[in-house]
């Protein structure tokens, strides 16, 4: 809790009309905004309140690592944190670009997970002379790159679980060649400018290995 004796700003105001400008395969030069995807969990009714260390934790991990996950017990509010430091790095400029959001919650291979690249830039990359639907899984996952490399998103991938199965020893309906591509899209979406913040019941060290920044979140 924080008392003033007079109002202060403590983050720049953002301008609006400020756009992101992305070059598809440097053919045309277009605008992209920085939106909050209306998949993104609403917040309590009540409002957000605690998980100060945990929102304090994904700042600091984002500053020198570009993959973070937070995993914790079920039921400890690892999904509404994760939105609420979404919003509050987007209100604050910590990311510049949309912020995106996937659950895993139900099966989705890769090719799924990148439709979320033709939903939110589908009419910049349509003017680009970039048809999504002709590409085939290979030339979106070239053009999903080219987009991240070039706007700053923040992507947040929750219940990863299931992914690799959940409990452990569980059939994961995802093959192991699914998995490998989603593993491998992370590694080289690295270097790219975006930041994914991913979710998780477990550490995932089965899966992921060392590739994320690990927060645990308390219970």
């Amino acid at each position: 809790v924080a008392y003033e004796a007079t109002p202060i700003r403590l983050f720049p105001e953002p301008i609006a009309d400020e756009d992101l400008t992305i070059d598809v395969e440097a053919s045309t030069s277009l605008t992209g905004e920085g939106t909050l995807d209306s998949d993104l969990p609403r917040p309590p009714d009540v409002g957000f309140f605690g998980r100060d260390e945990t929102l304090l934790a994904l700042d600091r991990a984002f500053d020198d690592h570009s993959i973070v996950l937070l995993h914790g017990y079920a039921g400890c509010g690892k999904t509404t944190t994760a939105a609420e430091f979404a919003r509050w790095y987007s209100i604050t400029g910590g990311v510049e670009g949309p912020v995106l959001f996937t659950s895993f919650e139900h099966y989705r291979p890769l090719a799924q997970v990148l439709s979320e690249i033709e939903r939110v830039f589908g009419p910049v990359l349509k003017q680009a002379g970039v048809q999504w639907l002709t590409l085939d899984d290979d030339g979106r996952r070239a053009v999903a790159l080219d987009v991240l490399g070039q706007v700053p998103v923040l992507w947040i991938w929750d219940n990863i679980e299931p992914i690799a199965g959940f409990p452990e020893g569980t059939e994961s309906a995802w093959s192991p060649d699914e998995q490998a591509e989603l593993l491998d899209f992370l590694r080289d979406a690295r270097g790219t400018r975006a930041k994914f913040l991913l979710t998780s019941r477990r550490d995932e060290r089965g899966w992921l290995g060392d590739l994320p920044c690990r927060v645990t979140m308390p219970p």
